[in-house]
């Protein structure tokens, strides 16, 4: 391994490319971000992120790493909103990450002729 290269996981570009979006959305018009759409793109950002091997720890800091200003702050209620839209999503991130990894594990324990049929056994017939 080379010294000046990162083997760590990371999300990948589209879910970078989303978050940096959300935080420009949420400094720029001022127009209400549903906690719908946070909980969207949580969901994608928290099942990229199980997807590509990373912990809860490394996700927060990969949210928080998107989320670099564009200039300096200095009208507080820019700093307070960018502030809860950054905690929100990093909250919904990590609930969608561990929903993620638990459907991946109850996957995982399902016999393979009921992962084939789907994980609803309601509709699978002896």
């Amino acid at each position: 391994m080379s010294l000046g290269q990162d083997s760590s996981p990371s999300l990948p570009n589209a879910e970078k490319e989303l978050l940096t979006a959300l935080w420009s959305q949420a400094l720029g018009d001022g127009q209400p971000i549903s906690r719908d759409r946070l909980r969207l793109i949580a969901r994608r950002v928290g099942r990229a992120a199980q997807d590509a091997g990373l912990l809860a720890e490394e996700l927060i800091v990969a949210v928080k790493d998107t989320c670099t200003p564009p200039h300096e702050l200095r009208d507080p209620s820019e700093r307070h909103r960018l502030r809860w839209v950054l905690t929100e999503t990093i909250s919904l991130c990590i609930d969608e990450f561990y929903l993620a990894l638990r459907d991946a594990d109850s996957r995982r324990e399902l016999p393979e002729s009921r992962r084939r049929a789907g994980s609803d056994s309601s509709h699978i017939r002896p």
